[in-house]
């Protein structure tokens, strides 16, 4: 499958966030992150989860309402969704690989013990903005600041295309077609009017 868009496209994602574009995503607040959270997954829009998601992006620097789009394509919100690959399992909503943790280097009953963790939809959300940051931080301190770069390390594309946040040999690859979905996403969940009607349809 060819995950990536010319750049030519790029002034698709760039209208998608203003004109800083693909830079900085902004803070929410706990009503967007509520509705947002309501519209593609309605149990987590109680027992504390806005809640939780204003924290952590507080904590974090990273866009509650991105990783809300980010959990929705990842696993549609199913906390129990286990994925086998080469790199690892890809474990609970945010998909988030065991082999990030050194207790699963190796497999044995520390990493069955990270596994079962990660199942739990709290501390999976928790791990999965700590991920983002690391990779925001990361990549902003190589001159890449862009989220549709940084994305592109936690979300595996740099392991599949050998890249560095996005770039080879201090050159931009085509984004790939799942950020560009991805930010898409972000932007139809801030349009209550698009969120609702994309509801709707699933």
């Amino acid at each position: 499958m060819d995950h990536s868009v010319r750049a030519a496209d790029l002034s698709c994602v760039g209208r998608l966030h203003g004109r800083a574009g693909l830079a900085e995503l902004t803070m929410n607040t706990l009503r967007a992150i509520t509705l947002a959270l309501h519209l593609v997954a309605p149990g987590y829009a109680r027992n504390g989860y806005p809640a939780l998601l204003a924290r952590l992006e507080r904590e974090h620097g990273i866009d509650a309402i991105l990783m809300i789009a980010d959990v929705d394509g990842e696993t549609r919100w199913n906390p129990s969704l286990i994925n086998e690959t080469r790199w690892g399992q890809m474990v609970g909503l945010a998909q988030i690989r065991d082999r990030n943790f050194e207790a699963c280097a190796d497999d044995g009953p520390e990493c069955e013990a990270v596994r079962a963790r990660l199942l739990k939809p709290r501390w999976n959300l928790i791990q999965a903005f700590r991920l983002f940051a690391w990779a925001k931080n990361y990549c902003t301190k190589r001159g890449y600041p862009s989220a549709v770069h940084w994305l592109q390390m936690p979300r595996g594309f740099d392991a599949v295309r050998h890249t560095t946040c996005g770039h080879r040999n201090g050159k931009a690859l085509p984004i790939p077609k799942g950020i560009t979905w991805l930010m898409k996403r972000r932007r139809e969940l801030l349009d209550s009017k698009s969120s609702t009607k994309r509801a709707k349809e699933r």
